[in-house]
């Protein structure tokens, strides 16, 4: 099973497709058991984090149930290491919530929140309404609960499901054109932030110095010559094999995408 397989679907294109979609991308064949522990303790530093904030918030407006966060990729995605933390996108479940959130985030300071419980938090937003969800959509900041399963949600999954399939409708409503530049063009944002987070890791990573890009960029290679010769195959044309199919791997056209949700109330689950 993963990305190198002549099987995979790059563009799904039915429910059960979209499943095997999520399968080669969250369980490729550079995933270890490393990765694995780490993305499980994910779960236990993103509650403690939360009863951290919840204690403090003298408004009483946050709760477990008020909050969701998708994986932002990258470490979580292809491999972690002992430095490796959890990049999180948080959506919360109105705009208040939201805005005090993010203010007991800022007071609280985020390098210090990623210290203590190995949680960074990239972003917050609110995903109560439909202008926020079609902000979150053109900005490409929805990403992340686009495409992370729901088992590796960190918080009420349930927000997520809701939101995905209230953001469809919402966009299903818009002209064609408009629903094009949203999803389905390679200039959408949705598709950038695709490819930074997921693509890019492969290709060339885009985040620290020059060096540290050089040196993830290298042990991605490593690590696919180690995939290689356990699976028997030439190390050289695996690693282009791998990379010719990452570079047709896209996100779900909008439709197809939409129908899935549509029939699963806004489940992501993998096969």
């Amino acid at each position: 099973m993963g990305l190198p397989e002549k099987e995979l679907k790059v563009k799904p294109s039915t429910q059960a497709e979209l499943s095997q979609w999520l399968l080669h991308m969250w369980k490729h064949p550079l995933l270890d058991e490393t990765t694995i522990r780490h993305r499980l303790k994910a779960n236990d530093g993103f509650n403690n984090m939360m009863d951290f904030i919840i204690q403090r918030d003298v408004t009483g407006l946050i709760n477990p149930q008020s909050v969701v966060a998708g994986r932002m990729m990258g470490g979580d995605l292809w491999f972690a290491n002992a430095d490796s933390d959890h990049d999180v996108w948080i959506y919360g479940s109105d705009k208040d919530i939201a805005d005090q959130l993010k203010s007991n985030w800022w007071s609280l300071r985020k390098d210090f929140l990623r210290e203590k419980f190995g949680i960074d938090i990239v972003g917050v937003k609110s995903i109560d309404d439909r202008d926020n969800l079609l902000h979150l959509a053109r900005s490409g900041l929805a990403i992340s609960m686009l495409v992370t399963p729901d088992s590796l949600l960190l918080g009420n999954t349930h927000l997520a499901q809701a939101a995905r399939l209230k953001l469809v409708d919402q966009i299903d409503l818009l002209e064609p054109s408009m629903i094009f530049d949203i999803w389905d063009s390679t200039d959408s944002k949705l598709q950038k932030h695709f490819k930074e987070y997921f693509k890019n890791w492969a290709f060339a990573p885009t985040r620290g110095g020059e060096e540290r890009k050089a040196a993830k960029k290298r042990e991605f290679e490593q690590r696919l010559q180690v995939v290689a010769v356990r699976k028997h195959i030439d190390p050289g044309q695996y690693t282009e094999q791998f990379y010719k199919l990452i570079a047709r791997f896209k996100l779900p056209d909008f439709e197809i995408y939409r129908d899935v949700m549509r029939q699963t109330e806004g489940k992501l689950e993998l096969a």
